[in-house]
């Protein structure tokens, strides 16, 4: 996993999670606190990353909802070569440094959000400014 958007693989042994690049989601995560002019200033509370897990079906794995898609398109015009349908989950994790957010967003990741027999995942994490 890598900070700023680029991800970072990780492996499906031992209960931890896939790679891949990659739904069910919790909405919009606040960036901030607003501000007294009722606004939000944009930045992280101290100490918080906000953390994205995108899943995908392995490569071997039958995508029917991505295969179903793909179909759509060709029907619409559009020249697509593949697709792949997954999930997106956005977490915001309070964490002491950047690396400890790593290890707690993989664990997240390894025990509840991917299923590493037929699944792969990339976390993506923002650091605070």
């Amino acid at each position: 996993m890598t900070v700023g958007g680029n991800k970072e693989r990780f492996p499906a042994t031992n209960g931890s999670v896939g790679t891949s690049s990659g739904g069910a989601g919790m909405g919009h995560l606040p960036r901030g606190e607003e501000d007294e002019a009722g606004g939000d200033d944009g930045a992280l509370p101290p100490g918080h990353y906000d953390v994205s897990v995108e899943v995908l079906p392995k490569p071997q794995i039958a995508d029917p909802e991505g295969a179903t898609i793909a179909g759509a398109l060709a029907a619409l015009g559009f020249d697509v070569a593949t697709v792949r349908a997954g999930k997106v989950f956005k977490l915001r994790i309070a964490a002491a440094s950047e690396e400890a957010c790593r290890e707690t967003a993989q664990e997240i990741a390894g025990k509840l959000l991917v299923n590493p027999v037929i699944e792969e995942g990339h976390i993506s994490l923002e650091s605070p400014e």
